[in-house]
Formats: C-alpha cells, sequence, structure tokens
C-alpha cells in the first residue's frame, strides 16, 4: 500500500508547504509571475542570505519541480532560470500565506464566482446561466474527500479539507454564511485575486485531472473498503 499511498502524495503535492517568510518563497515571488534571472542576479534580490547558501535553494526549486531553467543552451554561469506552473501555484500559496491544498479550494471558489460574473472567461465550462455565484464545499469533498460513502478515491480526509476552508476564512479570503455549506467570496477578495485567474483556471484543471488520476491508483490497486479507505487518506 505505502508505495502507491506515496504516489498519490506526489500528485498531490501532499505537505509541499513552502514557509512564506523563507528563501524558497522569497525566490519564487521575486520570479513570478513570468520573470526569468540567472542564478547571480537571483542572488543579488536575495540579498540577505549568503550566495552559495542562495544557489543551493535554486538548485533545490530546480529539484523539486518549481523552477526550471530557461535556455538550456546557454552557458551554465549564464542560463535563465524561471517558474514552472506548479512553482507558481506556490509562490501564489506563499503571497497569500495559505497551505497548497487550500490554494486548490480558492481555485474552485474563484471559478465558479467568475464564470458566473464574466461569462466566457473560461469557455470548457458547460452552461455559464447555472453557474452558481457561490461554492459549494460538498463540491470540492466530491472531488477529494476519501470519507464519502458515495466517492471511490481514497485522498484527503474530511478533516484537513475543513481546514482548508477555515485557511481561507481566516484570511478573508472567502467567507461561510451561517456555517453552511457555501462560500462566497467579497468583491474586495475578488477585485484581490484578479491577477491570479489564469493560474487559478488551470489549477481548477489540474483538480479535475489530478482527482480523476488519484481515483483510477486506487481502484487499481485496492478492492474497496471503508477501512482500506481511511488507512489510504492522506491528512495535514
Amino acid at each position: 500500500m505505502s508505495c502507491h499511498r506515496i504516489k498519490l502524495q506526489q500528485l498531490l503535492r501532499y505537505k509541499k508547504h513552502t514557509r512564506p517568510n523563507s528563501t524558497s518563497s522569497y525566490i519564487l515571488q521575486t520570479l513570478y509571475p513570468n520573470n526569468c534571472m540567472t542564478i547571480n542576479r537571483i542572488v543579488g534580490f536575495v540579498c540577505s542570505k549568503p550566495a552559495n547558501y542562495t544557489k543551493k535553494v535554486v538548485q533545490r526549486l530546480v529539484h523539486a519541480g518549481y523552477v526550471d531553467v530557461a535556455d538550456d543552451m546557454q552557458k551554465k554561469y549564464n542560463r535563465q532560470y524561471c517558474l514552472t506552473q506548479t512553482g507558481r501555484w506556490v509562490a501564489i500559496s506563499c503571497k497569500l500565506r495559505i497551505p497548497f491544498l487550500s490554494l486548490c479550494l480558492l481555485a474552485e471558489v474563484c471559478h465558479a464566482v467568475r464564470v458566473k460574473n464574466e461569462p466566457g472567461s473560461f469557455p470548457h465550462a458547460r452552461n455559464h446561466d447555472c453557474m452558481p455565484e457561490f461554492y459549494m464545499i460538498s463540491s470540492f469533498r466530491r472531488l477529494f474527500d476519501s470519507s464519502l460513502q458515495d466517492s471511490i478515491s481514497a485522498i484527503y480526509s474530511r478533516r484537513s479539507i475543513s481546514k482548508a476552508t477555515q485557511n481561507l476564512i481566516d484570511k478573508k479570503l472567502a467567507y461561510r454564511p451561517y456555517r453552511s455549506d457555501i462560500l462566497r467570496m467579497s468583491t474586495d477578495s475578488l477585485a484581490k485575486l484578479q491577477r491570479y485567474y489564469c493560474d487559478f483556471h488551470k489549477l481548477h484543471q489540474w483538480n479535475y485531472d489530478v482527482s480523476s488520476e488519484c481515483r483510477d491508483t486506487f481502484v487499481e490497486n485496492y478492492v474497496i473498503s471503508d477501512k482500506q479507505k481511511k488507512l489510504f487518506s492522506l491528512s495535514c
């Protein structure tokens, strides 16, 4: 079971937290959204840390899949580094000071609200007129909650999803009327998050893709039972 659990952890960026005040976070935010820099230039931006330390952090970010080399043909000292799509998501997480799972939920809330208010913004969505101005937390649970009876995937525990929801509320990125199943966004939050919509759209698509992939992995390797699902689910 452990090797397949690890596969799910890798798919979900499980516990890949980057501390908001860390050197890694600063580098990711410096490169966001489309900056390309040499390592020496990055070192110049992170002047509070020794050059060798900063270079090692950049290499760790490359190894983690958050940063990539923009042009391999350049000489080593002149190579430009930029963010991968995953790196862009983690940079936003650091900027907003929320865990990655909370960012996944936020992307779903923004998608639901934006499709309703700006029809055509996300051409792949079906029937814009039926999209709500709020988001049902149960919709997110159907993607990732291992405790649901009608879900065959074993991904995140219900407690983890509750924590992800509370993180958004604590940061005032969304609010929950009357402790209901609904998440809404204020006009101020929508305006604050405007610059991230392109990345949120891609994360919305990724959420559905990775949920399906995790579900397939689980079905392929296990007989479905509540006990197995509980053992297999991930907690943050």
